[in-house]
Parts: C-alpha cells; structure tokens; sequence
C-alpha cells in the first residue's frame, strides 16, 4: 500500500460509524505499520477530540512527529499542520494534559528548547499559578531538558520554593570537571534566608568548584571535633559530580584528622585515583595507611586505584611478611581479597576483580593454600585474554592435587566461545581441560562430582549463544551433551544441576531427569519438590517441556502422580501467553491415562455413540 492509500485508509477508519472500542480495534490493525505513527498529525487530533479518556494511551504510545519510510526518516513540520495541531496543544493545556502538552510543545518548537523561548511561557502561568500543586502542574508541563541561568533560578525560586527547587536541580550547568563550576551564590543566599537548608548543599555539592571545596574541608577538619559530627559535616559538601579527584584533599584530610576520617574516606574511595608517574597522593595515603596500621584504607586504596603490579607486590608482601605486614599477615592479606570499584545501574552490576598474576598465585598457595580456595579464588586470571597464566596455573593446580581450583576454571572456560584472537586461548584451555575431566570417566561417581561442581559455579546469564558454544568449545561438549547418564551415578550432582543458577545448566538437569532409564525415574521421584517449582516458576518454553518429562518421569506411583496433577491443574489457570499449555496438557493426559483413578468427574473419558 503506497502512502496516498495508507492516509485514505486511516481517513476511513477515523470515519468509519460505531463504537469508540471498534474504531480503536481498526486503528490498532493499521498501527502495526511502521508508517502509522508518522500520521500522528491526523489520527491524534480527531481521537482526542472524539473521546480523550478511551484513546490517550493509545495516542501516547503511537505519538510521532517523524514518519518511517522504507530508507529514511521524514520530520513532519509542525507548520504543515498548525491548523489541527494548534487547537489540539490548547485542548491538552486546557484539560492540564501534561505529558501530551510536553510532546506537543516539543513538537512544535521541533525538538530546539531555547531557554529564552520556555521562560517566557512558563513564568507568566507560575505566577498566577494558585497553590503548590497548580505550580507544579505547570512546571509538569514544560518539562523540557535545558540548562538555567542564575538569574533564571532565581526568578523561579522567589515564587514558591518548595516547588521549583527540584525543576532547578535537575537544569543546572553540566561539566565533567568542577574547576570549570561555579557557585551561584545569590542563589545560595536566597535559600538561606527561606530556610532551604537541603536545596542549598544540593546547589552546593553540585556546583561547587575543587579548589573551594577543598579549603572548605581543611576548614571543617580543624573547627569539628566530634567524630559522627564530622562525618556528617564532610558527607553534606562531598560534591557530586563528574571528573572530581579528592586524593590530594583526602591525603591532607588523613593526615589532619587521622581515624576520624575514615567513615567519610572509606565511602568514597571509589573517587581516588593513582597517577600514571608516580601514583601523586594515592602512593602516599597508601604509605601512610601501611606505617599507622589502617589495613582496611590500604587495602580498600590498592583494589579500588592500585595497578595490577601494585596489588600483586601487596600480595607477595604479605605471603613473605615483609615489611608492615611481617606483624598479622592473614589480617593484611584479607584486606586485599574482594571487589574493587564497582557499577550498579538499573537491572545490571559490574565489579572489577584485580587478577593473581601466575608468580603470585603459587606463593600465596604455597603460603596459604586455604586463602586461595577461599577469598582468593575469584582473583584467579579465569577470564584472562592471555591464557599463558591461565593454563600454566591449571598445570600446576593438578599437579599438586588441587581439584577445586582445577574445576574454577574450568566453570569460567566451559562458557566461552567466539572468533578472534581474544577466545583462541581459551578454547585452547578448555580443550586441555576437557582431557582433564576424560580421563576420570572410568570412575562415575567421581567425575559427575566434578563435573556437577564445575557447572553449579557457572554464572548466571553466562552462556548466551549455546549452539555456537557446543560446536566450539570441547569442555562445553563434554560436559553438556556427551555425559547426560553419567549424572546418574550421583543424586546429590542432579540436585546441584537443578538448582544451579544458570539456565542451559538448569536444563541439563531436566534432561538427565527425563531420561528413559529406571535411575532417571528413581531420581525425579526424589527430586519431586524440586521439580514441582517448575510448573509456575518463569521458564524459557524449551526448559519447561524438559521439566514436564522430568515431572512425568517422578510420578512412580498414584501419590506421587497426585501431586503433579494438582500443580499441574493449577498452572493451567496461569495467564502466560508462551505458557506451552498443549504441552501441559499431554502431561495431565499421560498422568491420567496411567492413573484413571485420579481423574475428575470432568476429565471421564465420554464416548458417544450413533443413535440406531
């Protein structure tokens, strides 16, 4: 259908007699063309106007001011159409439609918010504005992103404080380095004389520049003698912006007020940073952390900011009791175990882990072979590029009778595949490790307790690409398709497989579970609460028919039969989409088939006969 006859087609569904559920039934055909968005400037307006509450979220969700063609996109100017677009931004002002006007606006000043332009319009309403909420509904509005001038916030701040204080926050100057900051001191004279005390340090940790800020700490630390007052004092300037380095301050800090310092410091030792010559001020609080005994700071300093050579030294130091760490050594070499800086976003966490670099890894297991298994053991160069550590770590790890440190490794590099020069060598390693796990076959009990302890410390979201990974990767092969009845010999390792927090693991379990073999059968009867779980839990559709084989395996008998028929039942009235229901289906009917008795009056076989 060409453009001319897809516009006539929305003309004729929008004139179309009935009732508004038809018309949006009609619509919602013709929207998943791409192109229907781009003919916002025709359905929204008519929609709108013909029943505002039944459409709104319908328009909300299709509105664009731009048209998708087949090779390029096509803004569509507000001009072309100001004689329905014009009366339908003053209907959503009227009807105080915030977040429609917020798009029309946009549209009509077509994406170029000029703070000038929004001033204008905006200051006017909030000074007739009745009431704390009226205003901020008018500042809901134009919620538009530009920056504010001083005297901008100003105007804004002297008609209702309370109000446009966060409007204010969320349009001041951005900069990555705070030299380049500069405090709007009128405003912060204002909100003292309201009483804003929080609006205040939030303009001033958002603004004020490195230099000031520094001599307001020295300041602090010489006036504030409690300790908890301190804190409190020294969190409430910390300033809250990017490219900021407070080494040099927090060196001077240390060196000022000693112990007290260290709540303040230690929450923000992710800002300190080493320099490349030298290490500057992150080497001497360092230095100075190791002479006064502050294992915590030091080690805290050399995870988050030292190099991977700074922290190995640190660890070799402590396995030789050199220096400050001869007295305690344990004690020091704890402080260097576990995360350094860490991400946390919305739905995703990365942490960074300094690596063991081979030398250091053997001293520390000859020192304290307990530490490596333990908190050291994520510090292994299992995810290292360069596999020359690696497998000469996994040599030296079997040789000296280490199986759990072997089967580490071997839970990182049974995950790994790919092209490049990054994932040869450790292809390479998995591949030795394969022969490693081969040759302990003829004893099943002990290579599925290996193995069921490789795969059980697989991470969760590891394996992303699984049929790739198989055609790979030979420990993958071994270990996921080539040993399913091996894991018979011990029930404790299905359990681990069941249990494990990766998916493809997970479904190995089903599989095992699910075998045709009276040991299979045995298992999935013991495992039955486990497996129950599986019924209403969220599960990709393939991994659910794997558990329903398993399920049908565990029903050994009518009481056991029972209680899969009344998950199963229960899951029927599940609201899932991509529920395999047909699936679940067959297993009530096989269940049924070899327990008639187990059947409801509503599920009796009923044959009907021809009449004579």
């Amino acid at each position: 259908m060409d453009l001319p006859a897809f516009e006539r087609a929305i003309r004729d569904a929008l004139a179309r007699p009935g009732e508004d559920r038809a018309v949006l039934a009609g619509l919602e055909v013709l929207a998943q063309d791409r192109r229907f968005n781009g003919f916002t400037w025709l359905w929204g307006p008519e929609l709108y106007r013909r029943n505002r509450v039944h459409f709104r979220p319908f328009v909300l969700q299709h509105f664009s001011r731009w048209l998708e063609l087949p090779k390029k996109w096509e803004e569509i100017r507000w001009e072309r159409h100001a004689d329905v677009l014009g009366p339908w931004l003053a209907a959503a002002d009227a009807a105080d439609d915030a977040p429609l006007f917020v798009r029309l606006y946009a549209w009509k000043e077509r994406g170029r918010i000029r703070p000038v332009k929004i001033l204008a319009d905006l200051l006017p309403r909030l000074r007739v504005a009745n009431g704390s909420a009226a205003r901020q509904l008018v500042l809901r509005k134009f919620e538009q992103y530009f920056e504010l001038s001083e005297d901008d916030a100003l105007a804004l701040f002297t008609i209702d404080p309370r109000v446009t204080g966060p409007f204010i926050l969320r349009r001041l100057p951005f900069g990555f380095f705070g030299a380049k900051r500069q405090l709007w001191r009128r405003l912060l004279q204002a909100a003292d004389e309201r009483g804003e005390t929080e609006f205040r340090w939030q303009i001033y940790r958002a603004q004020v520049p490195k230099e000031e800020w520094e001599r307001d700490l020295a300041e602090v630390a010489a006036r504030v003698r409690d300790r908890s007052a301190l804190d409190q004092e020294l969190e409430q300037r910390h300033p809250r912006h990017w490219g900021f380095d407070p080494t040099d301050a927090f060196l001077r800090l240390l060196e000022q007020r000693s112990e007290d310092a260290f709540p303040y410091v230690s929450r923000h030792l992710d800002q300190v940073r080493r320099r490349f010559f030298g290490g500057g001020s992150w080497r001497k609080i360092v230095t100075l952390a190791q002479e006064r005994g502050w294992r915590g700071l030091w080690g805290g300093l050399l995870r988050t900011a030292g190099s991977k050579r700074d922290w190995n030294e640190a660890v070799a130091a402590c396995c030789e009791a050199r220096g400050a760490q001869a007295v305690q050594p344990k004690a020091w070499l704890l402080a260097l175990a576990g995360l350094g800086r860490e991400w946390n976003f919305r739905g995703l966490s990365l942490g960074q882990v300094v690596e063991l670099d081979a030398r250091t890894a053997k001293l520390l297991h000859r020192t304290y072979p307990e530490m490596l298994r333990g908190p050291f053991r994520a510090h292994l160069p299992a995810n290292a590029w360069d596999g020359s550590e690696r497998i000469e770590l996994i040599r030296h790890f079997h040789a000296a009778g280490e199986d759990e440190l072997v089967d580490y490794f071997a839970s990182r590099l049974v995950t790994r595949c790919g092209s490049g020069s990054w994932a040869e060598p450790m292809l390479r390693d998995a591949e030795h490790l394969s022969h490693l796990y081969e040759a302990l076959r003829g004893d099943q009990a002990l290579f599925t307790r290996r193995v069921a302890r490789v795969l059980s410390q697989v991470p969760a979201y590891a394996i992303y690409a699984y049929r790739l990974l198989i055609r790979q990767n030979r420990l993958a092969r071994l270990l996921f398709e080539r040993s399913e009845t091996s894991y018979l010999a011990d029930p404790a390792a299905v359990a681990d497989l069941v249990e494990a927090s990766e998916i493809h693991v997970m479904a190995l379990g089903y599989r095992v579970l699910g075998l045709a073999d009276e040991r299979a059968r045995a298992l999935a009867a013991q495992h039955l609460p486990l497996l129950l779980g599986t019924l209403l839990r969220p599960l990709h559709r393939s991994t659910r028919q794997l558990a329903f084989a398993a399920l049908e395996n565990a029903a050994v008998g009518p009481s056991e039969a029972r209680r899969i028929l009344q998950a199963a039942r229960a899951a029927q009235r599940l609201p899932d989409t991509h529920y395999p229901k047909e699936a679940l289906l067959g297993l009530i009917g096989r269940l049924l088939h070899r327990h008639p008795e187990l059947a409801r009056p509503t599920e009796q076989r009923v044959i009907h006969r021809r009449a004579a």
